[in-house]
């Protein structure tokens, strides 16, 4: 997941800024061919991002502009 305008796109070999999971050889549920991410607000200072437990993860920020970021599993 990556925490840009949304006017803004990222390039092919670029990755997320605040979010980086895999399906953790497949041990974690997909959804269209990615893994399973569900990411919501709470507010408008909360991003909470509900993912698979059993994705593989390789980053995940607490936060990205000021914006607080809570991950559930």
């Amino acid at each position: 997941m990556a925490g840009i305008d949304s006017d803004e796109m990222l390039e092919n070999n670029e990755t997320g800024n605040i979010f980086i999971a895999d399906y953790n050889h497949g041990e974690a549920k997909m959804k269209d061919g990615m893994v399973y991410v569900n990411p919501r607000w709470l507010n408008n200072e909360t991003l909470i991002i509900d993912y698979d437990k059993n994705a593989r993860t390789f980053k995940k920020e607490d936060s990205e502009n000021g914006i607080k970021i809570i991950y559930k599993e």
